[in-house]
């Protein structure tokens, strides 16, 4: 074997262990500061910060939020109101898009479309 290969094997180990010696100091590095970190952490309050909504402001927003998600469903039978978005910018007459998963059998998803909505709101989707 040329001497120049020998040489350039022992350069590339020593390399390769000086890389896995700096990696493992930095990964020992990291779990001691991680450690320290969290036993210097405060322990976890019994009362939230005091930016933190009240309970009773908590307990509207629930309120509002469970009144609402009827508005917030959707279904096949509104299918069009859910279809039209006005960020689209569609010309006169064009249908909006209704997205069906490649994991549907899409004549179903037509036959069941066909059932549940008019013919005329079929035609804009």
């Amino acid at each position: 074997m040329p001497a120049r290969l020998t040489v350039a094997r022992r350069a590339n180990k020593a390399r390769t262990s000086s890389r896995l010696l700096a990696s493992a100091s930095f990964l020992a590095a990291t779990a001691v500061l991680a450690s320290v970190g969290l036993l210097l952490s405060p322990a976890r309050p019994d009362e939230p910060p005091s930016d933190w909504p009240s309970p009773a402001l908590l307990g509207e927003v629930r309120a509002y939020i469970k009144k609402g998600w009827t508005t917030l469903s959707r279904s096949n039978h509104d299918v069009l109101a859910a279809a039209r978005d006005p960020k689209l910018h569609l010309p006169e007459g064009r249908a909006f898009p209704v997205y069906v998963s490649v994991r549907e059998d899409r004549a179903r998803v037509e036959r069941q479309l066909r059932e549940l909505v008019p013919a005329a709101d079929l035609k804009q989707i």
